[in-house]
């Protein structure tokens, strides 16, 4: 979970649920041109690698931390005897919500839209991170829920967050990037490598690699676009007195924290997202690859 750090009242977002949804997309656009031979979305091994990963991987990291950390976890917002019911729907829509995911970019893909496939995870993830950027105080806050209610924020430094004798969040959440990260880079890089074969001979390739690569950048480009557009629009002509007041007190970015925020945690997406597409098989790395077999 995730406070939204827009108004003095907090709000409350599951961006575990939007992770969740970027990730069973995400999986199913790598396997776009071999899925798109696949009549039932259920039955292929791209569906059983996601729901796998899905509910031995990422539901019980989540779960893990609901139970070392609830205050973070749910950015302060619910006290630590929380009804049984929280970690059990917790747990599950980390799992359900990305089989949505993949059944969504399988639609496309089973519609001729593969590229709109690449978008949807995108655009998920990067609702994801703008989540997190504008509440980053909320998300680095190394305090207890009573601190944080008591107005005790304002107290601790950001440098408070990444200090283990304060906190043991990010210790960690870095101790579980080797269980994490690699099983969703690994079908990034590796399923559009795989040839599929059709009965007529016909070979099954991804999308063309330079149309892909400019596709992104131009995803990047307008939802970082629309979503500043948003925030000054809100920091300008929406936000009241209490809400300006209140953003003031920010140490670190100020008045214009939200919109800082944002713009940090989409360039750091781009960083760790991008990349992978320039290392997108091409469809002259295809033929050079089928002349060697040939030969």
């Amino acid at each position: 979970f995730v406070c939204q750090e827009t108004s003095p009242v907090s709000t409350m977002i599951q961006v575990d649920v939007i992770w969740s949804f970027a990730m069973g997309a995400q999986f199913a656009a790598f396997s776009s041109h071999l899925l798109k031979y696949e009549k039932n979305p259920f039955v292929n091994k791209y569906f059983v690698y996601t729901i796998l990963y899905l509910s031995l991987i990422f539901a019980p990291s989540g779960t893990y931390l609901l139970w070392g950390f609830p205050y973070w976890e749910t950015m302060f917002m619910l006290d630590i005897d929380f009804h049984p019911i929280v970690p059990t729907i917790f747990s599950s829509s980390n799992v359900w919500q990305g089989v949505l995911g993949f059944l969504v970019a399988y639609k496309l893909i089973r519609n001729g839209h593969p590229i709109h496939a690449h978008t949807l995870w995108l655009v998920s993830y990067m609702i994801f991170f703008a989540i997190l950027g504008l509440g980053y105080r909320r998300f680095m806050f190394p305090g207890t829920l009573e601190d944080w209610r008591s107005g005790q924020w304002k107290q601790f430094p950001i440098s408070d967050y990444f200090n283990p004798e304060v906190s043991w969040v990010l210790p960690s959440l870095l101790m579980m990037i080797p269980v994490l990260i690699p099983p969703i880079y690994y079908p990034m890089i590796f399923w559009p490598r795989e040839e599929v074969r059709r009965e007529t001979g016909e070979r099954s390739l991804p999308i063309e690699k330079w149309n892909l690569v400019l596709h992104v950048g131009k995803v990047y480009f307008y939802t970082i676009a629309l979503g500043s557009l948003l925030i000054l629009f809100y920091l300008n002509f929406v936000a009241d007195e209490a809400m300006i007041d209140y953003l003031k007190q920010d140490t670190v970015l100020g008045y214009h924290a939200p919109l800082g925020g944002f713009l940090i945690t989409e360039f750091v997406f781009i960083l760790i997202s991008w990349w992978v597409y320039f290392i997108y098989p091409s469809r002259s790395s295809w033929d050079f690859r089928s002349s060697l077999k040939e030969f």
